[in-house]
């Protein structure tokens, strides 16, 4: 997860940079794919570290924190470029600036997550995918969402 997080940070601040539009797009492609898969695994995360009761508390707290930051981060993103005279470049910046300063916090309170790598745990995973997939409503629900 820190590599991906390391790639959002560099992706960001690519954007901060950009002078053209077509290495602004390059680098919110960049930011986006790298941020994207941090937040399947952060979901994963939950799944390995939460116990089943308090799984669904802790992915809650995830998805809702994602959702106000959307809402206010836009918000405040526009609030900012208004403060500095059209300059769209800061609130890449910014995001940039906070993510860069929290990576050591990551780096020393991010538990070790290596309980996947167990045989035992795949099997055991691998054997309630199939049965998930096969039950047959779970499978109609799962297909119908796809």
């Amino acid at each position: 997860m820190l590599v991906t997080y390391a790639g959002f940070i560099i992706g960001t601040a690519a954007c901060g940079f950009a002078n053209s539009y077509y290495f602004l797009l390059f680098s919110r492609i960049v930011a986006g794919i790298f941020g994207g898969i941090i937040g399947g695994q952060i979901l994963s995360i939950i799944g390995d570290l939460f116990v089943y009761e308090r799984r669904g508390a802790a992915m809650g707290a995830v998805m809702s924190a994602f959702a106000i930051a959307s809402s206010v981060g836009v918000t405040f993103s526009l609030y900012l470029v208004d403060i500095f005279k059209d300059d769209w470049h800061v609130p890449f910046l910014l995001v940039a600036g906070i993510a860069l300063a929290l990576l050591p916090l990551c780096l020393t309170y991010l538990p070790a997550v290596k309980g996947h790598l167990n045989n035992n745990h795949a099997e055991k995973k691998l054997k309630q995918l199939q049965a998930t997939v096969t039950d047959r409503q779970t499978g109609l629900a799962l297909l119908f969402r796809a």
